[in-house]
């Protein structure tokens, strides 16, 4: 997860981690987050946020109550 990084590609980020099957629209058409579920002592998902042009705008962990937990892209 680690090495995906904000300015990527959709393209790119399949490339690596493969297309995940749990995604959510964001509001008035700013792109969209793909989750990437996974389990550690901490975090459960990892998620990444393209804006509309399928670029990566953000990634970050989340925990299983939904806040964040580590913030790993700008």
């Amino acid at each position: 997860f680690n090495t995906i990084r904000s300015g990527m590609t959709k393209d790119q980020v399949i490339g690596v981690l493969g297309v995940t099957r749990i995604t959510m629209g964001l509001a008035r058409q700013r792109g969209y987050v793909w989750f990437y579920r996974y389990e550690n002592a901490s975090c459960k998902s990892f998620m990444i946020e393209f804006a509309p042009d399928d670029i990566v705008r953000s990634t970050y962990y989340r925990m299983s109550m939904g806040r964040r937990c580590k913030h790993v892209g700008g």
